[in-house]
């Protein structure tokens, strides 16, 4: 009788410390679960990929440990109902089956705790395999990048070598055509020494004047960064110096210039270089007559966005009255007609208190840039 009286005390300890084990752990956990799920709330733009994908593992172990919770209950032996049961005549079948339930209970609880842990075991799994493979992608893409980069500088280097040999046998050009402009000056020189006609002697001078201007835009070519354009005012400006130096004038004839800033192809400053070349010498050798003080004015202005307007004109005697251009034989006259048609522009020539020549034309645009 002693026996049965001590055995069912004992049970009913242990039956009671099983359950607020069980129910206890639960509590813990689920606690603990719902701690980092708010944690993690509130931090989540900070963590790293990792602990990102433990937010809905987390998640789910909570969503679980709820269930277990809710199943399992509060136990049912706690407070006054525990001492009742001291006071319960048990019998020793009944004894028996309360210890199988509660053998039952803690296999199930074991085979559900687990299962738990398969399921986060998998999870943890997935989330190392999609690390690793997000990883990997990434490395993948700078590999990627790398190579691209390396590629493009590359590239970028052959196109500057390129173009730096371009701009090397531009220039090796443009210093041989004015080595042998200059060669064919010197050779014009020097037969003008020989000749006795005056006549023949001014011819020579004249063009040597017109190959000079032509000399000019090479070696500026050559000298300057830019290959294919030049400054205009600056090349008019040198031109017309060298002009007046060429001829004994005693500073009589001033040169007024107004030339606004454009960068014009060689394929215009070369021609739009012998129409000045012509305009000027024909003012300093006909429009003033012993030795009288004059004024030459040029300038190269713009005539709306895509034309240029140049003018040469003196205050000289002018042409004489009634005298038709069209019909006049003038090599230089000619030779302004024709340069001006090679930039496709108009020319004209005006006879009011001194000469007055006018060529119209349109800018080059892909190969122009003009500073306005």
């Amino acid at each position: 009788m002693g026996f049965m009286v001590i055995s069912k005390r004992l049970h009913r300890h242990l039956f009671f410390i099983s359950e607020y084990s069980v129910y206890s752990l639960l509590k813990i956990t689920t606690w603990l679960s719902w701690r980092y799920l708010q944690k993690s709330a509130m931090k989540i733009k900070s963590h790293s990929i990792t602990q990102k994908e433990m937010a809905p593992l987390f998640r789910i172990v909570f969503f679980m440990l709820m269930c277990m919770t809710e199943a399992n209950g509060q136990p049912k032996n706690s407070g006054s109902s525990i001492f009742a049961q001291y006071r319960l005549n048990i019998t020793k079948g009944q004894l028996e089956q309360i210890m199988v339930w509660n053998t039952n209970k803690n296999k199930d609880m074991m085979r559900t705790w687990a299962a738990l842990l398969l399921i986060i075991g998998f999870l943890l799994f997935k989330i190392s395999q999609n690390t690793l493979r997000y990883k990997y992608s990434i490395q993948a893409q700078e590999r990627e990048l790398d190579q691209k980069n390396k590629f493009i500088e590359r590239l970028n280097s052959d196109q500057e070598r390129l173009l730096k040999e371009k701009e090397w046998l531009i220039k090796e050009v443009q210093h041989r055509v004015n080595n042998n402009l200059q060669m064919v000056t010197s050779l014009l020189y020097s037969q003008s020494v020989y000749l006795e006609d005056s006549a023949a002697i001014h011819a020579i001078e004249d063009s040597l004047r017109r190959i000079q201007a032509m000399s000019m835009v090479h070696q500026r070519l050559y000298q300057d960064k830019h290959t294919t354009t030049i400054s205009m005012p600056e090349y008019i400006g040198d031109l017309v110096q060298y002009l007046h130096g060429s001829f004994d004038t005693s500073n009589l004839i001033v040169f007024e210039q107004s030339i606004e800033p454009a960068e014009l192809d060689i394929s215009q400053v070369l021609p739009l270089g012998l129409i000045l070349t012509e305009g000027i010498v024909n003012a300093i050798k006909y429009a003033f007559f012993n030795r009288q003080h004059g004024i030459v004015r040029i300038s190269l202005i713009h005539d709306g966005p895509e034309h240029l307007l140049l003018k040469i004109s003196d205050n000289g005697i002018g042409l004489p009255a009634g005298l038709d251009t069209t019909a006049l034989n003038s090599l230089g006259l000619d030779l302004v007609q024709g340069l001006s048609k090679q930039l496709k522009g108009n020319f004209q020539i005006e006879n009011d208190n001194g000469v007055h020549i006018t060529v119209r034309f349109a800018i080059i645009s892909t190969n122009v840039n003009i500073n306005s």
